[in-house]
């Protein structure tokens, strides 16, 4: 049955108000993850439903990717998450080898603030110019001749971005940086950049946040926020209908699973949760606005996942 999108807003609600009264006091087999905030609202729903099948608990702190990768590689949670697209040189300090899996794809939206304004278009080139402080108010006449029947307040733009290491920035630099040769020039891409202009934000909570309190303020989200929060998006040019902003987000954590006095039954409990998630737990993510993993993808993912060992012996 096809889901509408006021009966997935609700669905997300309820998901992120379970998640956040939840209580957690750890046991031997529990399981602590973290990193980024652009999957919370998907891994809130198939832990609480993985819980609720299994009776086993796993604590996610929504921290950001840039947060998650320090965690797995300090070895002080069970696993890692990050969004964008992992690189070699994110694990160089890591002792052992971090493997990744992905979990999901999801949309990067571009939220705004304009009083009496719902809808606006922006071009990719103009989307660029305002993130680098070249268009500064949302009465320039390159934003009004893209919205020729939008009645565009003059008020001044006020750049919402992230503050911390963060896979959504990674998503959202990297697509500036493939249609904004300024963009690629001066900013580039990656988890953490050198924002030309704006005011930083911690998550994506904390951006969407922002960008509710700030009239003129434009920021950029994992579009689920946009949905639970009721924020109106920018239109953004599409090839063939595909929404141009999207990425994947990863779970990370050590082939090796025999380290720091863990257990054998929690590297299988860990085992048992991610094959979970890469099969029955994917029915999870298009009510919640993300993308399942295609076959490809999914078969990928499990050949990694019987690569992981508990010292000489294997865990799959």
């Amino acid at each position: 049955m096809k889901v509408n999108k006021r009966a997935k807003s609700r669905v997300l609600a309820g998901v992120l108000a379970v998640a956040l009264a939840m209580p957690f006091s750890a046991t031997a087999e529990d399981l602590i993850g973290a990193g980024a905030s652009f999957p919370y609202p998907l891994y809130s729903k198939m832990f609480a439903e993985y819980n609720a099948k299994t009776g086993s608990r796993i604590n996610y702190q929504s921290v950001g990717s840039g947060a998650g990768i320090n965690q797995i590689v300090a070895k002080t949670v069970d696993f890692g998450a990050m969004d964008g697209t992992p690189k070699d040189s994110d694990f160089e300090s890591a002792a052992g080898k971090i493997v990744y899996l992905p979990m999901a794809k999801g949309d990067v939206s571009v939220p705004f603030n304009l009083p009496g304004v719902k809808e606006i278009k922006l071009s990719s080139e103009l989307l660029a110019e305002i993130f680098l402080g070249k268009v500064t108010n949302w009465g320039d006449k390159k934003i009004a001749d893209q919205n020729p029947n939008v009645k565009l307040p003059k008020l001044p733009i006020t750049v919402v971005h992230r503050s911390d290491g963060s896979g959504t920035t990674d998503i959202f630099t990297t697509y500036l940086a493939s249609v904004s040769g300024a963009w690629k020039s001066t900013v580039g891409a990656g988890k953490a950049v050198k924002w030309p202009v704006g005011i930083g934000a911690k998550g994506n909570e904390g951006v969407s946040g922002q960008v509710l309190q700030i009239p003129g303020s434009i920021g950029y989200v994992e579009y689920a926020y946009t949905v639970q929060q009721k924020m109106a998006t920018a239109t953004l040019p599409s090839a063939n209908g595909v929404y141009p902003i999207t990425g994947t987000t990863w779970i990370l954590l050590y082939q090796d699973q025999n380290y720091g006095g863990r257990t054998k039954a929690k590297a299988q409990e860990l085992t048992k949760l991610l094959k979970w998630m890469l099969n029955d737990g994917q029915q999870f993510s298009e009510p919640l606005y993300y993308k399942k993993l295609s076959a490809e993808e999914k078969t990928a993912a499990e050949e990694t996942l019987k690569g992981l060992k508990f010292g000489n012996e294997n865990l799959f």
